[in-house]
């Protein structure tokens, strides 16, 4: 009888002492999750803050449009007031105590009571369009919502790699998604198109859906000519967020950025160091965007742009995102002085933001730099082949040709997408010179797409390095160093495998929607808008487009989303996730 009873612990109370010690270490367990979750929570409440502006620019130009010509001088007062009064509050916070404090606060309520008063006559009296009050209500909703997210957030537990990556894959999905909505709703067409235009435009890939054809829905998309001018800004301005990233801009806007943000950044691929902290690195990174955004208005204007044409241009080709005001993008204006200026800022964005930073002191740095030397090759070989292959194949005149080739090379090398050429025209060898440039891209640390120079460099000096070791004698040392890097084995192999995993995913795209679209169109247009799509460009043979299916935008869409968090992150990712579940379902 006793072999079949279970054996009795001497201490009686030994048992529960054990279950009791076995839940106070699982609620420890899942307090620190829960911990954990909600700091995820308020730092993404930071970052819906801050994408408020994808909202507020446009809904304030949008105003701006809508009251320049019926201002009355009864809402001039109210303005002009309201916006005294801001002053005068921040100017009163400045001498601080307890008295400038709180008349800081009431003169700042006051102001924002007489603008919200402003605003409301304005509405009352038909003088705010529809498409500004989209912008600005979706605006104030996102911003609610991400300031009840921040007071979430406790701080305490440091981010891991984990977290790390699964905020930056949930803010790329959540932004592009949030900041479609205000022109889902003015439009009024089908929301994945505008979801397609909006993670477009935030990854910089520059594929439109804005080509004047129906839906498979039966709804009709206007062409970007039809576009109004908030909704051309709207797009313009998420490719400029998008270029520099939606983490580097929020680091460099919140005076503590917090815990992890390193890492954050590493993992969106937009920040390298140039200063001894991250918030001032990317707030130098920031500076510098501008002045580039600058420069690029002010070499359209002279070149003979439209004001809001180069003002929009300077946006999108900084970013290297390709969206234009146009239909026909840079090909439209059919300038060369202008086409030029374009090929100069698309270079200028997609060169290391670090050797342009350091270039400002010591000019030889930029001139010295591996990635910039083997960009301006690459466009010098590019262009003359380019040449050559339009003039025989598709019998372009020389000096046409020349034009041709070397701004749709720079456009491709770079990852921009503007065109000034019809290319479902162009002939196959010229395609197929593109389609190498595209997977290249630009250099690390930059606005550009692709695999990057920096790996390309890597890998070739591996090979090189290797070749000597084979053929020197034994025990010969090899010195991996490119530039001011010093490389080490790991980033050979983690180039390599970046390389392996763009191929893998243009390949597997590539499968996915020749099956889909077989017969509709030709096999080398729907590689070409796999790869561009993939790599961040948005130039297109005239795949790209409302008609497309459903299936086939979405994964155009993936594409994009894993092609600017360059790919690993998200493996690495999906590994540990995986991980994580064969682990809980091993315990069990």
């Amino acid at each position: 009888m006793m072999l079949f009873c279970r054996r009795q612990p001497k201490n009686p109370l030994a048992g529960a002492n054990r279950r009791l010690g076995y839940t106070l270490k699982e609620r420890k367990r899942l307090k620190k999750r829960a911990s954990k979750a909600l700091q995820l929570l308020g730092y993404i409440g930071k970052m819906l803050v801050l994408s408020t502006v994808l909202f507020f620019v446009p809904g304030l130009f949008s105003l701006a449009i809508d009251l320049h010509s019926s201002l009355e001088l009864e809402s001039e007062i109210l303005l002009v007031a309201s916006l005294v009064l801001a002053l005068l509050s921040s100017r009163t916070l400045q001498h601080g105590g307890p008295k400038g404090k709180l008349c800081s606060a009431i003169l700042k309520l006051l102001s924002i009571t007489l603008v919200l008063l402003w605003f409301a006559i304005a509405v009352s009296e038909d003088r705010v369009s529809q498409l500004t009050l989209t912008f600005m209500a979706s605006g104030a909703v996102v911003l609610a919502t991400g300031m009840i997210l921040t007071k979430l957030d406790r701080g305490g537990i440091p981010l891991g790699l984990e977290d790390a990556l699964l905020l930056v894959a949930l803010l790329w999905i959540l932004v592009p998604l949030i900041a479609a909505l205000p022109v889902h709703m003015y439009l009024e067409i089908p929301f994945v198109n505008v979801w397609f235009e909006s993670v477009n435009g935030m990854c910089g890939t520059g594929l439109t859906v804005f080509t004047g054809q129906v839906d498979p829905s039966g709804v009709y998309v206007p062409t970007v000519a039809e576009l109004p001018k908030p909704i051309l800004l709207w797009r313009a301005f998420i490719q400029w967020i998008g270029g520099i990233g939606i983490v580097v801009f929020g680091v460099a806007i919140l005076s503590r950025p917090g815990i992890g943000v390193v890492m954050l950044s590493e993992i969106e691929g937009r920040l390298e160091r140039i200063e001894p902290s991250i918030k001032r690195t990317a707030s130098q990174m920031l500076r510098l965007y501008i002045a580039l955004t600058v420069l690029g208005f002010a070499l359209f204007t002279l070149a003979g742009m439209e004001p809001f044409d180069a003002f929009l241009h300077a946006l999108t080709g900084v970013a290297t995102g390709g969206f234009s005001t146009k239909s026909g993008s840079i090909g439209a204006f059919n300038s060369l002085t202008i086409e030029l200026a374009v090929m100069l800022i698309m270079i200028l964005g997609a060169t290391n933001f670090y050797d342009m930073y350091k270039g400002l002191k010591q000019p030889r740095v930029l001139l010295r730099s591996p990635e910039l030397r083997l960009m301006l090759a690459l466009i010098l070989l590019g262009g003359i082949a380019g040449t050559s292959v339009l003039t025989e194949k598709a019998g372009i005149e020389v000096v046409k040709a020349a034009r041709v080739a070397f701004f749709q090379v720079t456009s491709a090398l770079t990852t921009t997408g503007f065109q000034s050429y019809n290319l479902s025209e162009a002939p196959t060898e010229f395609k197929c010179m593109l389609f190498i440039l595209m997977l290249v891209g630009g250099s690390i640390f930059s606005t550009a797409g692709g695999i990057k120079l920096f790996r390309i460099l890597i890998v070739f000096k591996a090979l090189k390095e290797e070749l000597k070791r084979a053929v020197g004698p034994p025990g010969t040392a090899t010195l991996y160093r490119i530039g001011r890097y010093e490389v080490k084995e790991v980033d050979v192999v983690r180039a390599s495998l970046v390389i392996f995993l763009f191929v893998l995913m243009v390949a597997i795209g590539f499968g996915y929607v020749a099956m889909r679209l077989s017969g509709e169109y030709s096999v080398d247009n729907i590689l070409f808008e796999t790869i561009s799509a993939t790599t961040d460009i948005g130039l297109s043979t005239g795949v790209a487009g409302a008609s497309l299916p459903t299936d086939v935008k979405l994964a155009f869409m993936t594409l994009s989303t894993l092609g600017r968090l360059e790919v690993l992150p998200v493996v690495l990712l999906v590994y540990r996730a995986l991980s994580t579940v064969r682990a809980t379902i091993a315990r069990r």
